[in-house]
């Protein structure tokens, strides 16, 4: 799961996957690392057998770290890179479902002969077809792989960007949520109305970042359409995959 800077544009599938996942380990030490400190008073945290696996350190760049918080943060960063959690979590919100259907094929579909598609027939067979629709309208143009380029490179890359920082910030809200729970259990009320509020801000910057995503894929779409021969071959294929 390494990247070389975790400030860099993201600029392929992959690389998006390895720094959800990293930013998402160190969500998860972090998290770990206050709930230690906010429940030291519990009877969770003074067991005999969890005492003795917090003593153990490691050092990393002179500074002293709980080896069982390490191996936690990395365990869990590896799981969500396998499973795809911000997928999951995306499906289960439909939050892709309804970007790509609202925000790339309607309007590509509008563009090709908005008279043959009703707005109710339309909505039921995109939804239906919406990932063979996606890879043959939009993923062929506008992929994050190089061979599948056929507009502005820099402008994949800037979409691609911001999707990646929308995942890593709902992946956020999941553990925060998650760690939010023995903070509950404990009463432990004021640490849990910053975790609160913290969530809320997290929500405010994903609506941001995906308002900017909508801006982002109409560009791409518009760069699609405007050439002659795309718009043929992609409304060619609209009709064979709705009719």
């Amino acid at each position: 799961m390494q990247i070389n800077n975790p400030f860099s544009t993201t600029k392929n599938y992959g690389e998006m996957l390895r720094k959800i996942a990293c930013y998402s380990t160190v969500v998860v030490f972090i998290l770990l690392t206050i709930l230690r400190s906010i429940l030291n008073d519990t009877d969770i945290i003074n067991n005999q057998i969890f005492q003795k696996w917090l003593n153990v350190k490691i050092t990393v760049y002179s500074i002293q770290l709980s080896v069982i918080d390490v191996t936690l943060a990395i365990f869990v960063g590896v799981i969500t890179r396998v499973i795809k959690l911000h997928d999951r979590l995306s499906t289960l919100l439909r939050i892709r479902k309804r970007f790509d259907i609202q925000q790339i094929l309607k309007p590509i579909i509008k563009e090709c002969s908005p008279e043959n598609y009703p707005e109710k027939k339309q909505g039921k067979a995109i939804i239906e077809n919406r990932h063979k629709l996606m890879r043959k309208t939009f993923y062929k143009y506008a992929s994050g792989n190089p061979e599948y380029q056929h507009i502005d490179p820099h402008l994949i890359e800037m979409a691609l960007d911001q999707w990646t920082y929308f995942w890593i910030l709902e992946e956020a809200i999941f553990f925060i949520t998650i760690a939010s729970i023995p903070l509950i259990i404990y009463k432990k009320y004021f640490a849990l109305a910053i975790f609160v509020l913290i969530i809320i801000l997290l929500i405010v910057i994903m609506k941001a970042s995906y308002q900017k995503s909508k801006i982002y894929a109409k560009d791409e779409v518009e760069e699609i359409i405007s050439d002659i021969n795309r718009k043929k071959e992609i409304c060619k294929a609209i009709n064979e995959i709705l009719n």
